[in-house]
């Protein structure tokens, strides 16, 4: 439920697709494509055609490997096989593909923001002292580990 919108309601959208090209304007170190042919017909798995929903809605959708083909020799799949491995966060329509940032830089992100903001509320609760800034970013890096 939203305070501002009433319900919400999200469609899941599981695609199997394959890792595509970058399109030359993204740093693939940090970055990778995924094939999206949102405006051609395809089979759902419950065999009925349909289409994919439109792109740009897509952004901030977790890509997950989901480790069902590395499941070999008779071993059964289990759900705690897959890892999310991505963020989408972009529509390249040339390619026809979705961009996604790589989720270990995801993770740096919102370690360096949770501590930022940890150590700005302790600097605030502190009285705001002027030049001792180190304290309370000391105690953000002791209090938020990494997320791994």
């Amino acid at each position: 439920m939203s305070a501002f919108a009433g319900g919400l309601l999200t469609r899941a959208v599981p695609y199997l697709t394959q890792q595509a090209p970058l399109p030359t304007n993204y740093d693939s170190q940090m970055s990778f494509a995924l094939h999206y042919p949102y405006d051609k017909p395809l089979i759902k798995s419950d065999g009925k055609s349909g289409t994919l929903p439109d792109p740009p809605g897509l952004s901030g959708s977790a890509v997950w490997a989901t480790g069902v083909i590395a499941t070999t020799g008779g071993k059964k799949w289990i759900p705690s096989q897959a890892k999310i491995v991505g963020l989408v966060h972009s529509w390249d329509q040339g390619s026809h593909t979705l961009v996604a940032t790589k989720i270990e830089f995801v993770r740096e992100f919102l370690v360096h923001a949770l501590r930022k903001e940890f150590a700005y509320f302790s600097w605030l609760q502190r009285g705001q002292p002027l030049g001792d800034d180190w304290t309370d970013w000391l105690k953000a890096e002791n209090f938020i580990q990494d997320l791994r």
